[in-house]
């Protein structure tokens, strides 16, 4: 009975997972294209995101140049 009000959270998990599983199918797929090059994917949003959050949160000196070009 202790553990009952987990159940909902384990469910939440659940589809937390499935959710991204689902999501990341297409991408995941398109590695089998007959004529894929993996440059064909945009990765730029989710770079200058990671760059400015290690420049600025974390102060990662290498990243701090590349997070001034890209505001």
């Amino acid at each position: 009975m202790k553990s009952l009000p987990k159940v909902g959270g384990n469910l939440r998990g659940l589809y937390l997972v499935a959710k991204m599983l689902v999501q990341l199918t297409p991408e995941y797929f398109s590695y089998y294209k007959k004529d894929f090059h993996p440059s064909e994917i945009d990765h730029s949003k989710i770079l200058n995101y990671w760059k400015n959050r290690l420049a600025n949160e974390y102060q990662v000196a290498s990243f701090m140049e590349v997070a001034k070009t890209i505001h």
